[in-house]
């Protein structure tokens, strides 16, 4: 993010779309100038060009503007792949996220986490009651009462939402259950809120023509056909809730765009932007703008492509790894493994950045609908319009598994079941991860560590779902779908035996990313082992008294480095997938005999316990 500062305020490029980024970027960094009633006023006109007042206004017209602003109250609507059956892109209709913890909304005998770390239900509750008063105080002027009493029905309506639609936190699932492939008319009988037609219509008028016997896709249908019960019942009976829940949800999302203290109660303690927060926000909110422009100009800064060679070898030697020692498990056999080595062999490598995104005549035109002003709060609209049509302007096309989905400038792999991607962006080929010119040990160690993760995760609980081919189907016989339960069990139960600061670790909802950590060093040393055998010579890290074993062993673990507050910590155990950095070493370590070996562990110890987990 430094870096991208720098080149931000010192990059001379002729491209528009370079300028386009660096204008975003300054009217951004000129907020600050801005005074508390300028913004406030920005937000109210915001609210006066969505729609008219609580006893007058149309539900489907301002839910159309909000949605077409890339902010998704009551449900969401997507573009692409179709996972059933062609390779066309189509419209896929969700849930919406909530903005507060849905376990804290649902009822407490339908939570599954009781044994788990998790919010408290009153003080959530109580937090969305402040928050949402305070917000309806300050853009519409209402009194306290009036604010707290329109509050408490949004709560009432949160809730029965969450109750009603939302599934449990569960892991174990089946994607294609929830999958329906259907057409407008016949959702448009089951759900009759809005004219679907007419809405889909409005948020694609710029790129498609909609009518009513196109294919969609519904996820979770029964769901969100509780929801239009609720929204026509709502309606009905409170329509002033519905319009208060929808602008308000349209107003705080554009909140995390601005400096806090300009909506802070100055009356209470509030935890003001610190020194240096401005340039890290408009650097980040830049670059989810702009990802191919800011790549381009890291890019061109840095000479970051060098070492492409170098790292597509590495992750050949993972996939041959992957192929030839992990997927050998005893109870993975014949057909199924099978096709899972072709799964492998048809993973596509997306490593550093497109080459496409270096010419001037491809950024320029991607972004030629972007239109950037001198003000920030204009450009975040125009960002968010933005974002919406040229979704939708995919719609219908072939599916293009080379075509980046997410910027390149990102310190963050993954791995695409749908398109049956690996994705290892310009922005993580660095240390810690990589170094072209530092031991081989220690890129096994790191780079090769993370592919392993990766490809992991095409046979994780959910990864597994998928053929080669990025289509739901179900290629694992029944005996090898047991067994695989089996061994997933076990790495639950291991995981859910750690504590870190006190605090109880959830082995269920980390199931995944534990599964493809487990999986992916594993992978990582194979490979390494691979190499060893070669007898080439080895860099001597000046200073580090480790053997190779032990230096391959150390830099995974440097990887996951972090620190925490305390309500840091328990956000995370609460609500990330992923487990904390010293759960993940040691959990992982832990199951591998090569671990214990290199550092000559004591028989029983925490890092040798006597049982050890192994899905892959």
């Amino acid at each position: 993010m430094y870096q991208l500062h720098e080149l931000l305020e010192s990059y001379r490029g002729t491209s528009d779309a370079i300028k386009k980024a660096k204008k975003f970027h300054d009217s951004c960094m000129q907020e600050e100038t801005t005074n508390k009633s300028a913004i406030i006023q920005k937000f109210r006109n915001l609210i006066g060009l969505i729609s008219g007042t609580e006893t007058n206004y149309t539900f489907p017209v301002i839910l159309e503007k909000i949605h077409q602003l890339n902010t998704w109250p009551l449900f969401t609507v997507s573009v692409g792949p179709d996972e059933w059956q062609d390779d066309t892109n189509v419209i896929k209709i969700s849930q919406s996220d909530m903005p507060y913890p849905i376990d804290a909304l649902i009822e407490e005998n339908k939570s599954t986490k009781e044994k788990y770390l998790k919010w408290d239900a009153k003080q959530v509750r109580q937090k969305y009651l402040n928050d949402m008063s305070k917000t309806i105080r300050m853009f519409w002027n209402k009194s306290e009462n009036e604010s707290l009493a329109i509050a408490e029905d949004m709560l009432q309506l949160e809730v029965e939402l969450a109750n009603k639609t939302r599934s449990k936190d569960e892991i174990e699932f089946s994607r294609a259950d929830m999958y329906k492939n259907t057409t407008i008319t016949d959702f448009q009988q089951k759900c009759s809120m809005i004219d679907w037609e007419m809405y889909l219509t409005t948020l694609t008028y710029q790129t498609a023509k909609i009518v009513n016997t196109d294919k969609i896709v519904i996820l979770h249908e029964d769901k969100l056909i509780s929801l239009c019960g609720i929204v026509e019942n709502t309606i009905q009976n409170n329509s002033s809730v519905l319009y208060y829940y929808l602008l308000v949800h349209a107003v705080r999302s554009f909140m995390p765009y601005f400096e806090v203290s300009q909506f802070a109660d100055l009356s209470e303690q509030t935890e003001l932007e610190f020194d240096g927060e401005l340039w890290r926000r408009c650097t980040f909110y830049t670059n989810k703008a702009f990802g191919f422009a800011t790549a381009a100009m890291y890019v061109n800064a840095t000479s970051q492509n060098d070492n492409v060679m170098q790292i597509e070898q590495l992750i050949t030697e993972v996939k041959e790894s992957f192929k030839g020692f992990v997927l050998k498990n005893i109870w993975f056999r014949g057909n199924v493994r099978g096709e899972a080595t072709q799964k492998i062999d048809q993973m596509l490598n997306k490593i550093s950045y497109p080459t496409y995104i270096m010419k001037q005549n491809f950024l320029d035109q991607f972004y030629k609908f972007f239109e950037v002003e001198n003000h920030w709060f204009e450009n975040l609209k125009s960002w968010k319009a933005f974002e919406v049509t040229s979704m939708f302007s995919e719609l219908g096309k072939t599916t293009d598994r080379q075509r980046w989905i997410r910027p390149p400038f990102r310190v963050e792999s993954d791995y695409d079941p749908v398109r049956n991607n690996l994705n290892f962006p310009t922005a993580m080929l660095h240390l810690p991860f990589y170094t072209a010119d530092g031991p081989i040990t220690f890129n096994y160690g790191t780079l090769a560590a993370i592919v392993g993760h990766e490809i992991t995760h095409a046979f994780d609980i959910l990864g597994r779902q998928y053929n080669a081919k990025g289509k739901l189907e179900n290629w694992w016989d029944p005996l090898t779908v047991s067994s695989f339960n089996q061994t997933v069990k076990c790495m639950k139960d291991q995981y859910d035996a750690y504590t870190i600061g006190g605090q109880k670790v959830n082995g269920y909802k980390t199931l995944d990313e534990n599964i493809a950590d487990n999986g992916g060093l594993r992978a990582a040393f194979f490979a390494y082992q691979l190499w060893e055998r070669k007898g080439e010579s080895e860099k001597i890290l000046p200073g580090v008294d480790l053997s190779n074993r032990q230096l391959f062993f150390t830099s995974y673990a440097q990887m996951f480095c972090s620190k925490w507050k305390p309500e840091g910590l328990q956000k995370h155990l609460i609500d990330d997938s992923h487990n904390p950095g010293p759960i993940r070493v040691r959990g992982s370590v832990s199951n591998m005999e090569t671990f214990a070996s290199a550092f000559n562990c004591p028989f029983i110890s925490n890092y040798n316990p006597t049982t050890k987990c192994r899905v892959w």
